[in-house]
């Protein structure tokens, strides 16, 4: 049974700046090749890393940096709605893996699967950092999530048209040609696919902006002198 899928993230001061010298790199994303459609998966590489020169000295330049990779990406999206970001490899391969997840309960929650687990997956790395706790790294996972929305939406728009290439596990013919061409057909809303693809991405850039704006504001609280008692 093959699963088709789209083509295609109150401390003191001093906690926010040891947390963030403690990473000199951010890894942003899992390199995945395809070769010719066939859904054979080679990770020539597990992580592409943006490194930050001298992060240990200027914790905030390097996170600058990163959210300015961050706003070119949103920027992207926005201007075109098929764009592959830097996360699309990685979000590609958590939504096959949602597929084989879902897959014991039942075909709509398998189909459903895909879209389901690579959104969660950036929602509970934030979880997970926020526990650490890593507060810079969640307004990175808030890009990843933005993301992984505007991939969904491009997905979701294509429902009725099915004009992007599809990938499947194992390179056979997929149930369905689109799983969100089963999903809204099986609700009635077959035919809303652009507008609930465009409500998407008002969604997906006010995740991105949110993001943004905590990430500056951590960099801001990182560079506030600290007052003397």
């Amino acid at each position: 049974m093959n699963i088709g899928g789209p083509y295609g993230q109150k401390h003191s001061n001093r906690k926010l700046r040891n947390l963030a010298q403690s990473h000199c790199a951010v890894h942003l994303y899992t390199i995945v090749h395809v070769e010719n459609y066939t859904g054979l998966f080679h990770y020539w590489s597990c992580f592409a890393t943006l490194s930050v020169t001298g992060a240990r000295e200027s914790p905030v330049g390097g996170g600058a940096l990163i959210l300015l990779v961050l706003l070119r990406e949103w920027f992207k999206h926005v201007s075109d709605p098929l764009y592959s970001s830097w996360f699309s490899g990685l979000t590609l391969g958590l939504h096959e893996a949602g597929h084989i997840i879902f897959r014991p309960f039942g075909e709509w929650l398998m189909l459903a699967g895909g879209s389901i687990v690579q959104v969660a997956a950036p929602i509970i790395s934030a979880i997970l950092f926020f526990r650490q706790p890593d507060f810079f790294a969640i307004a990175v996972c808030g890009g990843w999530l933005s993301t992984a929305l505007f991939e969904m939406a491009a997905y979701m728009g294509d429902a009725a048209a099915l004009e992007l290439d599809v990938v499947t596990i194992g390179g056979g013919e997929p149930i369905t040609p689109n799983d969100w061409r089963y999903l809204l057909e099986s609700v009635g809303l077959l035919l809303w696919d652009q507008r609930l693809a465009h409500a998407l991405r008002i969604v997906a850039s006010l995740v991105m902006l949110a993001s943004l704006t905590f990430g500056c504001w951590i960099l801001w609280k990182m560079r506030k002198p600290e007052t003397v008692n």
